[in-house]
Order: structure tokens, then C-alpha cells, then sequence
């Protein structure tokens, strides 16, 4: 039994110090590597773009916008292979089922949701005679759709719908004022949602009860940021949420899930001047966080918290809007638009591609 015992140690030791070498060695590689611009996509559109999104085996880029368009890309090719218009209304937002099978398409003039079969580009199923705001997402086993929606201004609520069916299960995560954004976290058991009432709460998917509000350091008890929360993203493994608001200096706050702890923060801009978080995604390994806002767009190391890589704009001259990863981690994209967006100056998709730094 002793032999048996210390054979298993043993093994676990290897097993152990094999896990921290493979750690160390990825964020080495990623120390030699560096983000490269790809390809620079031109988008037909007058408006300021709302949402960005590779599809989940990444071979797709999706944009939409308020106009009442969403566009599609081939990412093999870069070519624009598809278009669906939708009446007009802002916001407007779109999502991708977790397999990849399903569009969703929020558009609240028409007050309804409809989903759409990725590989005909057919209507599957129409969501109807709601109001929804902003925050489509569907849960990572593609079983539920939730959006937020309201029935007054001090009635704030995310739906949840069964995909299958089209049918309402519940109203949950009631705000103040209008929600935002919403995720849910890597393993479906958990929803979060950020307000203009500068909450950010907690719930439980299963039954709909709020877990918790998240408490921002020195700040009015309920409060997590001082502004409006805009971004939401969790982890891969489902360990942090990092939230941003809309504030005289955008801030992004990282968050332990389980003791819902403010863990840091980090300043997006360095001016006293409004900003607004418009895209906040982690790389699928978790090690890299990229932000968007008016002003910037940047990555973060979340090891170190630290900047790693970022583009700036001076006041007057546009903004950068969606923050996100393909499923490798190998290309980063954001939407780059100019003050006023028009024909003879549109707004652009610009695509990062992490490579090798090549020794001089």
C-alpha cells in the first residue's frame, strides 16, 4: 500500500509540474509573439456599428448594425457573403448559437427577436410582441436565449426563451434602469447583468433569484461602477467577470465569481473626458483581455493586468466599437469609425493576427 501510495505521489508530481510547464511555456511563446494587422474590411454603413462577432468555429465575422442590417464575412476569403436587413431601430444586436447552427437577431422597432438558420440563412423562429433592449445571448449549451427588455423605466428584466420552442420560461434579473449588457458564464449556470443604474448582479439561471450585487471599492453601497455598466465578459474557465462602464474615464473592473470580490481595475482612458466601454472579450485561453471604448482599443495581460497592446483616437475623430477573438485566439477584431460615417468615409473591421516576433 506504501509503494502504491508513493508511485501515486510521484505521479501527480509529474503530472503537476507538467501543467506549470505547459503554462509557463504558452506565456513565453506569447512573450515572442505580436499582433500583426491582417486585413482591413470596408463596412457598407452610415451608422455607428453595435455589435461584433466571430462565429464559434470562427470561420464567420459577423457586424451589426443600427440601420437594421447585419453583415456577414468568410474569414478564409474575407469576403462579404451575406446581408440580412431587418427594419431599422437601435440597438441593434446578433448572436451566434454555441454550435454555430443559429442567428439571432435582436431589433426592437419590430419588437421582436428572430433566429435564423446559419448554413440557409432561413427564418427558424420569430420571438414576437417584445420590447427587447440590448444583450441577446444565448446559453452555452444553445438550449435558452435570454435578451434584456423592460416594462418601464424602473422595471428592468432579461427574458429567457427556450430555442426549440419560442416560448418564454421566465423574466429575471429585475434593474432600475435599462440592462445593458448580459453573459452568461462558461458552464450555463450563471447570468450577469449590467445597468444604468451602475449595478451589476448575479443570478441564478435555474431558478431566476439574484445571488448577489457586486460591490465596487469606495463606492455607494450596490454600486459596482461609477458609471453606467456597459461590457460584460467572463472568463473561460468561468473564475472572473470584467466588467466597463460609461464614465468620465472608462473603467474596466475584474471580479472574482465565486466571493464576488473587486480583484483590480484599469483605467481604458487617461483624459478627463467621457468615454464608453463598447466591447470587452478574453481570449479563450483566458490569458488576454481586449477592450474597446471611444477612445481605445486595447489587450491586457490578465496575469500581470497590464496593457499589452492598443490603438488611440484624439477627440473629434471617431471611436472603435465590438472587441472580440476567433475561437483559436489567433485573430482579434474590432470596428474602427470615423466622427461621422459615411460613403466617402466608412467605417472599417480591422483584423489582428497574433504572430512570431522574428529575431533581427
Amino acid at each position: 500500500m506504501a509503494k502504491a501510495a508513493l508511485i501515486l505521489a510521484i505521479i501527480m508530481s509529474l503530472a503537476c509540474s507538467t501543467i506549470s510547464l505547459s503554462q509557463n511555456m504558452r506565456r513565453l511563446m506569447k512573450s515572442n509573439m505580436s499582433w500583426q494587422q491582417l486585413k482591413v474590411l470596408e463596412v457598407e454603413s452610415e451608422s455607428l456599428p453595435t455589435k461584433l462577432i466571430f462565429s464559434p468555429d470562427g470561420m464567420m465575422l459577423a457586424l451589426a448594425d443600427p440601420q437594421g442590417t447585419v453583415f456577414f464575412w468568410d474569414t478564409s476569403s474575407w469576403q462579404l457573403v451575406h446581408k440580412i436587413t431587418e427594419s431599422a431601430g437601435y440597438p441593434h444586436d446578433v448572436g451566434f448559437s454555441p454550435d454555430g447552427k443559429w442567428i439571432a437577431i435582436i431589433n426592437p422597432e419590430s419588437r421582436q427577436i428572430t433566429v435564423y438558420e446559419a448554413t440557409t440563412w432561413k427564418k427558424f423562429q420569430i420571438v414576437a410582441n417584445v420590447l427587447p433592449v440590448s444583450g441577446i445571448g444565448f446559453s452555452p449549451d444553445g438550449h435558452f436565449l435570454a435578451f434584456a427588455t423592460y416594462v418601464n423605466r424602473e422595471e428592468c428584466l432579461v427574458k429567457l426563451y427556450n430555442t426549440a420552442t419560442g416560448k418564454e420560461i421566465r423574466s429575471m434579473a429585475n434593474h432600475s434602469n435599462d440592462i445593458i449588457s448580459i453573459a452568461f458564464s462558461p458552464d450555463g449556470k450563471l447570468l450577469a447583468t449590467g445597468s444604468r443604474d451602475k449595478t451589476l448582479k448575479l443570478w441564478n439561471l435555474r431558478t431566476g433569484r439574484l445571488i448577489r450585487a457586486f460591490q465596487g471599492k469606495g463606492l455607494p453601497e450596490g454600486m459596482a461602477h461609477e458609471g453606467w455598466v456597459g461590457g460584460l465578459a467572463f472568463s473561460p474557465d468561468g473564475k472572473f467577470l470584467a466588467s466597463g462602464d460609461v464614465s468620465l474615464r472608462s473603467t474596466i473592473k475584474l471580479w472574482d465569481t465565486k466571493s464576488g470580490s473587486e480583484i483590480s481595475k484599469m483605467l481604458l482612458s487617461d483624459e478627463n473626458r467621457w468615454d464608453q466601454i463598447q466591447g470587452l472579450a478574453f481570449s479563450p485561453d483566458g490569458e488576454l483581455l481586449a477592450a474597446s471604448s471611444i477612445r481605445k482599443v486595447a489587450i491586457f495581460d490578465v496575469n500581470a493586468w497590464k496593457e499589452v497592446w492598443s490603438l488611440s483616437k484624439e477627440v473629434g475623430e471617431g471611436g472603435f466599437a465590438g472587441a472580440t477573438f476567433s475561437a483559436n485566439g489567433e485573430l482579434f477584431a474590432f470596428v474602427n469609425y470615423p466622427h461621422r460615417p459615411n460613403k466617402a468615409n466608412p467605417s472599417h473591421i480591422e483584423i489582428w493576427q497574433l504572430t512570431e516576433v522574428k529575431k533581427q
